[in-house]
This record gives structure tokens, sequence and C-alpha cells, in this order.
């Protein structure tokens, strides 16, 4: 829509009356009880977060986070609607990614819009991590961070977004890609935080340093997945 000059209101009122199809018909398919409303209030108060963060209008947060969600616009946007997923099949919203390949659809639909379909296949596959993990990097967490970073990089898409390789008997990961996803789920936790009115200095900046704490890790084992998890261990 913003591609072919439409603005940034009519694009959302687009977006929203599309979300509005899609769960009512998720609703019908599932025959689930749910409440249609409450969905898309939610998804209108993420968009404005999105939307405020993309803008670079928030106090305290580095710049390359909000130039993140701006750039990447089409995949936080779907992000806040598809983590609604879980109020259908809750908790378990990846399944019904997969059931209803929407990963798929979705790379067609950001290759036609990026006008480059490997771009727009990984712009999937980040979109369905953000929709996985969107609590990663949340603070207070009551599992490890080595142990949760784990099942992350035991994730078919993570996988293949990181490029997870062997060679020579040793797996090894794509520096470029492990930040590029990192950043992403650090923006993903600080959207959250600002659709509920908790996006403070302090909280952003324990988010921003369990990211860089993993980023630290993988440079310290050299991009060796086994070795990344054993550095996380390690007392920081």
């Amino acid at each position: 829509c913003r591609d072919t000059g439409g603005t940034d209101d009519e694009c959302r009122k687009k977006f929203e009356q599309a979300a509005a199809k899609f769960f009512a018909a998720a609703k019908n398919q599932l025959n689930a009880d749910i409440k249609i409303d409450g969905i898309l209030a939610d998804i209108s108060t993420g968009l404005d977060a999105v939307k405020t963060l993309g803008g670079g209008n928030v106090s305290g947060i580095p710049a390359r986070y909000c130039e993140l969600v701006g750039a990447k616009r089409h995949v936080f946007d779907l992000w806040i609607a598809l983590r609604q997923l879980a109020n259908i099949d809750s908790p378990d919203s990846r399944a019904l990614i997969e059931d209803w390949l929407l990963h798929r659809n979705m790379a067609v639909i950001f290759g036609r819009a990026l006008d480059n379909e490997g771009a727009g296949y990984f712009d999937a596959l980040l979109l369905t991590i953000l929709v996985s993990y969107e609590d990663l990097l949340a603070p207070k967490r009551k599992t490890p961070l080595a142990d949760k970073f784990k099942k992350v990089l035991d994730d078919p898409v993570v996988i293949e977004f990181l490029r997870i390789n062997k060679h020579e008997g040793t797996l090894w990961l794509n520096k470029e890609q492990l930040e590029s996803m990192l950043a992403a789920l650090t923006a993903a936790g600080l959207t959250q935080l600002q659709v509920i009115g908790k996006l403070t200095k302090d909280i952003a900046a324990e988010i921003i340093t369990t990211a860089a704490r993993i980023a630290d890790a993988a440079e310290q084992a050299g991009y060796e997945v086994d070795a990344l998890t054993r550095y996380l261990d390690k007392p920081h």
C-alpha cells in the first residue's frame, strides 16, 4: 500500500480491515470463543506503538532500533497482528502459522513488495521468529538465558535464518544474520513495553544489554553454535 503511494492512514485502515477479516475467518474455522473487537483493539494499540518507535519519537531509545522498525515496518506491523493468534490457540501461535502456511504466503507478499524474493523470504522467516520468541530478551526471566537461547538455536526456522551450517563436524552461524535477529528481537521487546506503557530507559537498557550478552558470547565462541551457549552459561 505504501509502495503504491497510499498514505499512512489509508494503509492503516486497509491493514485493520484485512486483520478483521482474517481473525473472523480464524474464529469460524477453529470454532474458537474469542472476542474479535478485543483483538482488533490490541492490534490498533500495537500499530500505534510500532509507528511511534519507527518514527523515532521515543526518548532514550537508541536510534538504530527506531530505524530498524521504520525500515521493516511491514514485518513489525504483521508481527503485531499475528502475535494475537495466541488468543485463538494459546499459547502456540507458531503452530497456526505453520498449519496455515502463513510463512510461505508472507514470503511471497514481502518478495513482491520489496521486489526481491530472497529478501522477502528472509523477512518472512524473521516474522516467524518474532512471533515465536518475542519474549526472549524480556527482563526477569525464569529460565536461564543460555537454556532459552539453546532452544532457539534448535528451531529449524532460526537455523535457516542464521544460515547455520556444519563444516568439518562443527556447526557455525552467520554473524550478520545473528546481529539482524538480535536487533529485531530487541526492537520487538521495546515495542511490547511501549504497547503497555512501561517502556522506560532502564528497562530498555536491560533488554539491549541482554542482546549484547548473546552477541558477545557468539563473538567469543567464534560463531560456533555449541560454544556460544557455553559462553552464555558463564557468569557475566
